[in-house]
Parts: structure tokens; C-alpha cells; sequence
């Protein structure tokens, strides 16, 4: 009975959040089983974020006093981590579905993969370290990775049909939910009295991300009838399309498409960059050739899948570009 209580106080806060996001959203409502693929894939990103947390927990940096250890911890082991995990199922699963057909369906599905992944890891601490922990993290963690979420998920919304610019409002939307991410795990790690500071600021997300959910149920609500029928948002104007010789809406969805590639793949790279930065400075004080050897061949095993798919979906998008510039005027 125990365990069942437990999960309970684990799922809960997660599903409630869940069913505020559905409720706003019910001017156009998503298809369940897509719906459910992005959250499962959410969830699923808990194992990988583990795995890359515990190596990163390794590196000789991560262990030189309290608040180093808790900047190391929030901005480099667990936020980054964490918050690509979860923005990831938004691509591989729902960006390039016909369901997904306004900006304020990616708010739905970004704040679905994140509470897929927020209810796992609920689960594991709540189940390991009881009712207290539970009751703790139902008014901090579950909002701060739920409105994290959803403020991401608006910019990457608006970027699946920007007619420009959508790589800079996919980077944006994950900076911003990075560093409310980290400053958050900042305050917890740092065992000071920072922590004082914590529920203003869970509060202040909290009400940040309330008034993007209305923003985005304003967007919905304002599209036309027409707009409504045909499943997209406002095109953008019929000039900027022509120059290029495409309809609007036509460009918008291009641009869109491939924004994505050029946000993620250039974040995956300067977090690498980061990573390698970090750890040349906690290997300079390193005497033993041994340590620095062993940690030198950690952090290339780390960081060749990021930099690797980094520089993938860069070639990618830069390939994706050349037929827009060869066809643009002037270049015939």
C-alpha cells in the first residue's frame, strides 16, 4: 500500500500539469496515440540522461568544493542533459507530422515530453527517498520541468513555421529552458542560503509559464475559420515568398524544417566545446599522466556521439540550403 501511495504522489502532480496543457489546448485537440509517443519517448530519455550524468560526474572537476561542484552539476552535468533529452522527442516523433499545424501545438508536445520524463525521474526519487521528498518535489521540480517545457515548446512552435529565423528560436526556446533549468539545480546543490531563494523562483516560472500557455491559446483561437479548415497558421506575406519563388506558406514550412538542424546541431556542438573547456581546466592541476589520460579518454568517449551528430545535422542543413540560394534571383 505503501508503494502504491507513493506513485501516486510521483504521478499525479505530473498528470494534473499534463491536463492543464490538454485543457488549453482544447481548441484544436492532438491525436492521443502521438500525443503518447512524444510523452513515452520523454520518458525514455530518462535512461540516456543518466548515463551521460554519470559519466559527467566523473570528470575531476566535478568534486572541488560546494559551489563549483553545484555550477559543474547545473550547468554541465545535469540542465544541458536534461533539457536535450526532452526536446528531443518534439523532432524525432511530432515536427514533421500534419497534426503538428499551429505554434501552439508545440507547446503541447514539448510540455508532454517533459513531463514523461519529469514523472520517471519523479518516480525513482519519490519511490527511493519517501513521502517528504515526494511532497517537495511536486511543488518545485515537476513545475520547473513542466513550464520549462512548455516556454520551449512555444519557441519551437513559432519556429516550425517561421518564414526565418526558426534555427534562432529553437536555441532560444532551449536557452531559456537550460538556464531555468540549471539556475534551479544551482540553488538546490549549492547548500547554501541561496536555496532561500528557490520557491520565488519556481513561483516565477510558474507564472511565466501560465502566461505563455495563454499565449498560446490566444494564437489557436486567433486563427481564421480558413486557417482552421486548411490546418495552417497565418502565412507570411505574400512578397517574402515570392522572392523566392515559392508560396508562403510553402517557405514557412521549408524554413522550418530545417531550422531545426542548424539549432540543435550547432547547441550539440558548443556544449561539446563547453565540456572540453571544463575539462582541460579541472585536468591543469592534474600531476598524475595517468588521471589525465584516463579522463581524456572519457571525455572523447562522451562527447563523439554529440559531436558527431552535431556535425551531421550542420552538412545537413547546410545541403538543405543550396537549392534556396541557387534558385534565388540572380544566381541562374
Amino acid at each position: 500500500m505503501t508503494i502504491i501511495l507513493l506513485a501516486l504522489l510521483a504521478l499525479l502532480p505530473g498528470a494534473l500539469l499534463l491536463y492543464l496543457i490538454l485543457y488549453m489546448d482544447r481548441n484544436e485537440r492532438e491525436p492521443a496515440g502521438l500525443l503518447l509517443k512524444t510523452m513515452a519517448l520523454g520518458a525514455l530519455g530518462f535512461i540516456p540522461a543518466v548515463l551521460v550524468e554519470t559519466a559527467l560526474d566523473w570528470i575531476p572537476v566535478a568534486h572541488r568544493g560546494n559551489i563549483p561542484a553545484a555550477l559543474w552539476d547545473s550547468f554541465v552535468r545535469i540542465a544541458p542533459v536534461e533539457e536535450l533529452v526532452k526536446m528531443a522527442p518534439v523532432f524525432l516523433v511530432a515536427w514533421g507530422q500534419k497534426e503538428f499545424n499551429e505554434e501552439n501545438d508545440g507547446i503541447v508536445y514539448a510540455g508532454a515530453s517533459a513531463l514523461g520524463f519529469a514523472a520517471v525521474e519523479n518516480l525513482f526519487y519519490v519511490l527511493s527517498r519517501g513521502f517528504a521528498v515526494g511532497v517537495a518535489r511536486a511543488v518545485t521540480s515537476l513545475p520547473l520541468h513542466c513550464f520549462a517545457g512548455v516556454v520551449m515548446g512555444y519557441y519551437i512552435g513559432r519556429a516550425r513555421f517561421a518564414a526565418s529565423g526558426s534555427g534562432k528560436l529553437i536555441a532560444l526556446g532551449f536557452l531559456w529552458a537550460y538556464l531555468a533549468h540549471a539556475a534551479y539545480d544551482f540553488l538546490v546543490l549549492s547548500k547554501s542560503l541561496l536555496a532561500l531563494i528557490l520557491l520565488p523562483m519556481v513561483a516565477s516560472i510558474v507564472i511565466i509559464g501560465l502566461a505563455v500557455l495563454r499565449k498560446g491559446r490566444a494564437m489557436s483561437l486567433a486563427r481564421s475559420p480558413a486557417q482552421v479548415a486548411s490546418g495552417m497558421p497565418e502565412a507570411a506575406p505574400p512578397d517574402a515568398a515570392a522572392a523566392a519563388g515559392l508560396p508562403a506558406s510553402a517557405k514557412a514550412r521549408g524554413k522550418g524544417k530545417q531550422g531545426w538542424k542548424a539549432a540543435v546541431g550547432r547547441v550539440l556542438l558548443a556544449l561539446s566545446a563547453l565540456f572540453w573547456a571544463l575539462l582541460a581546466v579541472g585536468l591543469v592541476q592534474q600531476a598524475e599522466p595517468g588521471v589525465v589520460l584516463k579522463a581524456l579518454a572519457g571525455g572523447a568517449l562522451i562527447t563523439f556521439v554529440p559531436v558527431l551528430i552535431g556535425v551531421l545535422l550542420e552538412l545537413s542543413y547546410q545541403a538543405g540550403r543550396r537549392p534556396a540560394r541557387a534558385a534565388a534571383p540572380g544566381n541562374a
